[in-house]
């Protein structure tokens, strides 16, 4: 973004184009937080946690009528499975369980209750955070790109597959979803996907925000590197060496800030993902295991089952590429912010007396460092879980731990009777 020095006009140079995509179908799907147009005002914007250049993030009632739309949805689609479940569930939850009508009684509730839950904590939880953390993203692009030429490397300066992540994401899994129209009808199943859209594309916001972050910390720790090795700075030029530090550090300053936004934005959302991604994927992976049985017996719901078999696995794949995408996004940004104290380290013990060992530039440096290590920076879902690839083991050993419990339940249960209702 540049600002006219004669007219005080904003201008907007393309930096807001790199999250305009994911920011927008997060509104779609009922986030919020838009971002609008005030006055003429001029770099004191930049100082404002929820503004940017003439630009405001806050929130917008107009956004109201998609969240009713979305609590329709799952309205309708709560008595959808109320009258499917009712054709198959016993007379009491006591018989319920003693047939194995629990499966699907917890996978059709939970088709409802994780994405309007998560809905819910989106529309109504931590609008400052989310604002501060929308418009904190827009600066580190802005900074990104603003010290590119200095930066040493070459290529664009944001790669596409991070700017239409989100949009791969919703793709594959709406490709994903629509596949289940071999057994369900077409109107339920446009429903289904709109109403689960929500939590996938916030869950692909959260994570380019972390990701953007990451990268912010990078070009940080670049910069003060490459002015260690001379690489990017006049080794006599004292005034502008004192400026670079200045700069990093309320770049770094903000930063921090933005990744306390971040860790409580969406932190409600978040930590309801986690049970009903497991719960899901754990009632997905025991069906694949009946799916299969049911596709081996040529029966006529043999071709259904394969088509699930089919959607089953690409959701699964699924859910491991947005949670590994998520975790390293939070693992990145970690260690980017730790290894900007070893950044600052080399500058200060770089051994060039005529430049590095000004007393104006070692004051700065020694702030600087005190700075950075009184905040540790760590990616987590609001303080109670670290977002770093510890998670994605420890998700993934509870779905495997569940699944083998519910293959010993269910093999003294006999076959499931929701599918048992189906092909027979």
């Amino acid at each position: 973004m540049k600002i006219d020095k004669r007219t005080g006009d904003v201008h907007d140079d393309g930096c807001y184009e790199y999250m305009r995509l994911t920011h927008t179908l997060a509104v779609c799907c009922g986030l919020p937080i838009t971002r609008r147009r005030i006055s003429n005002v001029g770099e004191r914007c930049n100082r404002n946690s929820d503004e940017v250049r003439g630009y405001r993030y806050s929130f917008d009632q107009r956004v109201v009528p998609v969240w009713l739309a979305y609590a329709a949805l799952d309205a309708f689609l709560l008595y959808y499975n109320y009258l499917e479940a009712s054709g198959y569930v016993g007379e009491s939850l006591r018989k319920c369980f003693e047939d194995s009508y629990c499966f699907a009684v917890i996978e059709l509730a939970n088709r409802n209750v994780g994405p309007f839950s998560a809905l819910v904590c989106t529309m109504f939880y931590g609008h400052r955070h989310k604002a501060a953390a929308l418009a904190g993203t827009e600066r580190t692009l802005a900074f990104i790109r603003d010290t590119d030429r200095d930066a040493t490397h070459g290529g664009s300066v944001w790669p596409l597959d991070s700017r239409y992540y989100s949009a791969a994401v919703i793709a594959a899994y709406s490709l994903c979803i629509w596949l289940y129209a071999a057994a369900v009808p077409a109107a339920v199943l446009l429903v289904i996907w709109l109403n689960a859209l929500g939590q996938t594309t916030v869950y692909g916001l959260a994570t380019f925000q972390y990701h953007v972050l990451g990268h912010g910390y990078a070009r940080v720790n670049r910069l003060l590197e490459a002015a260690a090795n001379s690489g990017g700075q006049p080794s006599s030029d004292f005034r502008s060496l004192a400026a670079l530090l200045d700069r990093l550090a309320d770049t770094c300053d903000d930063f921090g800030r933005q990744v306390g936004h971040l860790n409580v934005a969406y932190t409600p959302g978040l930590l309801l993902r986690w049970p009903y991604s497991m719960i899901r994927l754990t009632m997905v992976v025991f069906r694949i295991s009946e799916l299969w049985v049911a596709s081996q017996d040529g029966r006529p719901f043999a071709h259904v089952a394969a088509v699930l078999i089919v959607e089953h696995v690409g959701e699964i794949l699924l859910f491991l590429v947005q949670l590994s995408s998520f975790c390293y996004a939070g693992t990145r940004l970690s260690y980017q912010a730790q290894n900007t104290t070893a950044s600052l380290q080399k500058l200060k013990l770089c051994r060039r007396p005529s430049v590095y060992l000004n007393s104006d530039v070692k004051k700065k440096v020694n702030i600087f460092l005190i700075q950075v290590n009184a905040r540790k920076v760590n990616a987590t879902i609001g303080g109670f879980v670290i977002v770093n690839m510890n998670l994605m083991k420890a998700i993934c050993g509870i779905i495997v731990t569940y699944f083998l419990v519910l293959i010993q339940f269910k093999s003294q249960k006999g076959k499931s009777k929701p599918l048992h209702h189906i092909w027979n």
